[in-house]
């Protein structure tokens, strides 16, 4: 399994979240690693997470 490229220094933006309760479904949720938390948008055709890393990385599948 693959170190994660998600550190404390990495800043995220998302396009929306879904009734913007980010109490409750807000972009810190996507990384905290508990399966009973996520991030979640509102409806709309496009959604988007935005990733700035602190440093290069290479991103790969």
């Amino acid at each position: 399994m693959a170190n994660s490229l998600i550190c404390s220094q990495t800043q995220s933006r998302v396009s929306s979240v879904l009734n913007r309760d980010v109490k409750q479904f807000g972009k810190k949720f996507m990384f905290d690693n508990n399966e009973e938390t996520c991030w979640n948008s509102d409806q709309g055709e496009c959604q988007w997470v935005l990733l700035d890393f602190p440093g290069s990385v290479q991103v790969s599948e």
